[in-house]
């Protein structure tokens, strides 16, 4: 799917939409920040967006990210990111042709609950059966323990307050990632005043 002039514009009028009514110039530096000729489709592009800013409900990249560090600084804290182009999804209206939907959130309850969903997209690969058994483990454990480490399980090193050992978990591959903050641009997100690394305070706080 190509880039067209019409599919640029609609993008900008939904990334200031998202934005906000009066943030002309911060929806400028995201399409700057996030330019369409880097994806196979705008639509892709939008979604990188949400996922890092977390503009849809404080889901996203970099929102979770400083609540975990919050949890950190005050106990023993275990972060993670399901990492899956190919994960079945769960939702109940399908996407649109063509389009595919990736880790989404709640995407991981497939593996959770190893296809015990009536409508998920499709049954788990293999590779993804094998991942759901490693996920499945962690999460046993750590409802018996609170520690998620166990036997035949890649280590889970608690998460730091300073938003490092933040475990990806994707089929064939757990490890800690090698910098969070920059996979989904923190830096960037904070820059224009999103509570990347921390929690904005609510009224009367």
């Amino acid at each position: 799917m190509g880039t067209s002039a019409c599919d640029t514009r609609r993008r900008r009028r939904s990334t200031r939409t998202e934005c906000g009514p009066s943030s002309a110039g911060s929806a400028d530096k995201v399409l700057a920040e996030y330019p369409s000729s880097d994806y196979t489709d705008p639509s892709y592009a939008l979604a990188a967006v949400l996922t890092d800013s977390g503009f849809q409900g404080g889901l996203g990249g970099c929102f979770p990210l400083g609540v975990a560090n919050l949890f950190a600084a005050a106990g023993t804290t275990y972060f993670y990111e399901l990492y899956d182009p190919n994960a079945p999804t769960l939702a109940v209206a399908p996407p649109p042709p063509g389009f595919q939907l990736g880790s989404e959130h709640s995407a991981d309850l497939a593996y959770v609950f190893q296809n015990g969903f009536r409508q998920q997209a499709s049954p788990l690969s293999a590779a993804q059966t094998a991942l759901s058994n490693t996920i499945m483990r962690y999460w046993a454990n750590f409802a018996g323990s609170g520690d998620p480490n166990g036997e035949n399980t890649p280590q889970w090193p608690a998460h730091q307050a300073n938003g490092h050992n933040i475990v990806q978990l994707s089929p064939n591959n757990v490890s800690v990632m090698p910098d969070y903050r920059a996979e989904h641009r923190c830096g960037f997100w904070q820059s224009l005043g999103r509570p990347a690394g921390g929690l904005r305070p609510g009224p009367g706080r």
